[in-house]
C-alpha cells in the first residue's frame, strides 16, 4: 500500500505535469510548424518514473503505455493528426480524474480499459503499416478514419470566372476540370489554398502549351480517348498520335517549338478544351490545411484512376518501364490515413457519378 503522505507530495507535482501535457497538446493542435514532441515526452516520462517510485503501480503502467505512443510520434513512426491529438487529450482527462480520485482514496477504481485498447490499436496500426506489404487480410484501423466534408459550391465555365471573382479570391480547397462531353468526365483534380491564384497559373500554363492538353471531339468520351491514345503506348507514340499534347517531352522526343508553343492549330485546340470544360470548386469544412488538402486530393486521384480503369477495362498506363498512370492530377502526397469523404453542396448532382461515388479512401494493411 503506497504511503499517503508521499502520494500527496506526488499529486501536487502530478497535477502541474498533467496541465503541462494539455498545453503541449493544444500547442501541437494549433501549430503550423513541424511538430515537437519533446514536451510531451518529458511530461509522460516524468509521471511514469515518479508514480512507480511512490508505489502507484497501475497508474505507472498506464502512463508507460502512453509513453510508448509518444515515442512512436517522436520517432516519426506515427504521424500527428486530429484524432491522435483527440486521443492524447482523452488520456489527459483520464489522468486528471485519476489524480482527483487518488486524493480521496488509494483504492478508488478508474476505468482505463477503453483507452488502453486504443493504445494497443495505435501500436498495432503502426506495426502493420510498416509491414503492410506482407499483409493480405485487408484490415482497416477505424481509429484513424477521418471524416472530411467537401462542400461543392460552384461549377462554372470559362466565361464565368470574372463574375465569381470574390469567391475565387477568398476561397481554397479542391477543384475539378471536367470535359463537358458525352458523358462528362473529369480530366484533372487539383488543390490550392487560393482558387484565383491557382487558376491564373493554370490558364497561363495551359494556353502557353506548358501543361498537358487533350484533343477531344464535342461528344467524345475522355476515358475512350485515354484508352485508345494512351494505354499501352510509348511516350513517342502518344506524342505522334496528335490527340494528347505532352509538352514536358519536347526535348526528349523531338517535338518542335512550333508545334509545342507557336502553332495556331495547337493554340485553338488548347482553347477548345477550356471552352468545352466546366470547373467545379469545393471548400473543405474546417481548417484549410495544406497537408489535408494534398492527402485528400491524392486519394481522390487514385480512386478516380481506378474507376476509369474499371470503366475502360484496361490499366490506363503507358508501355514504358515507369508504367506512368493516367495523368489526371499530381499526387504530391499519398494518403497516410483513412478518410471518409462526404460530398455536399448545391452542385453535387451535377458532378460525374464515378467521382461523387468516391466516399472513402481506406489504407488497407
Amino acid at each position: 500500500m503506497p504511503n499517503p503522505e508521499i502520494v500527496n507530495i506526488f499529486l501536487e507535482e502530478a497535477f502541474d505535469v498533467v496541465s503541462q501535457w494539455e498545453r503541449e497538446c493544444l500547442k501541437l493542435e494549433k501549430s503550423n510548424r513541424a511538430p515537437d514532441f519533446n514536451g510531451l515526452f518529458r511530461c509522460i516520462h516524468n509521471l511514469k518514473g515518479v508514480s512507480r517510485s511512490v508505489g502507484l503501480v497501475e497508474f505507472g503502467e498506464f502512463v508507460c503505455n502512453m509513453e510508448e505512443v509518444v515515442v512512436l510520434l517522436k520517432t516519426g513512426r506515427l504521424q500527428l493528426m486530429p484524432k491522435v491529438i483527440e486521443f492524447l487529450l482523452d488520456c489527459q482527462n483520464l489522468l486528471v480524474s485519476w489524480l482527483q480520485n487518488l486524493q480521496k482514496s488509494m483504492d478508488y477504481p478508474v476505468e482505463t480499459k477503453s483507452l488502453l485498447l486504443k493504445m494497443e490499436a495505435i501500436k498495432e496500426y503502426v506495426f502493420c503499416m510498416e509491414d503492410r506489404n506482407d499483409k493480405s487480410d485487408g484490415k482497416v484501423c477505424t481509429l484513424f478514419v477521418e471524416d472530411v466534408s467537401l462542400n461543392w459550391q460552384l461549377m462554372i465555365g470559362m466565361s464565368d470566372f470574372d463574375v465569381n471573382m470574390k469567391f475565387l479570391k477568398g476561397s481554397g480547397g479542391i477543384f475539378l476540370c471536367i470535359f463537358n462531353g458525352n458523358p462528362k468526365r473529369i480530366y484533372y483534380i487539383g488543390e490550392t489554398n487560393n482558387f484565383y491564384e491557382r487558376f491564373v497559373k493554370y490558364f497561363s500554363d495551359h494556353i502557353s502549351g506548358i501543361s498537358i492538353n487533350y484533343k477531344l471531339g464535342v461528344d467524345e468520351d475522355f476515358v475512350n480517348l485515354i484508352k485508345n491514345e494512351f494505354n499501352g503506348k510509348t511516350v513517342t507514340e502518344v506524342v505522334n498520335g496528335g490527340k494528347i499534347h505532352l509538352p514536358s517531352n519536347i526535348s526528349k522526343f523531338g517535338q518542335s517549338f512550333e508545334r509545342s508553343f507557336f502553332s495556331e492549330e495547337q493554340y485553338r485546340e488548347r482553347k477548345h478544351l477550356i471552352e468545352k470544360s466546366l470547373f467545379a470548386f469545393a471548400t473543405i469544412e474546417g481548417p484549410n490545411d495544406n497537408l489535408l488538402r494534398k492527402e485528400i486530393t491524392g486519394g481522390l486521384i487514385s480512386k478516380l484512376r481506378k474507376a476509369y480503369q474499371d470503366i475502360s477495362k484496361t490499366e490506363l498506363k503507358l508501355q514504358e518501364r515507369s508504367k506512368c498512370d493516367l495523368p489526371i492530377g499530381d499526387v504530391d502526397i499519398c494518403p497516410t490515413y483513412d478518410y471518409r469523404i462526404n460530398h455536399k453542396g448545391k452542385i453535387c448532382e451535377l458532378l460525374p457519378k464515378e467521382f461523387i461515388n468516391i466516399t472513402e479512401y481506406l489504407t488497407k494493411f
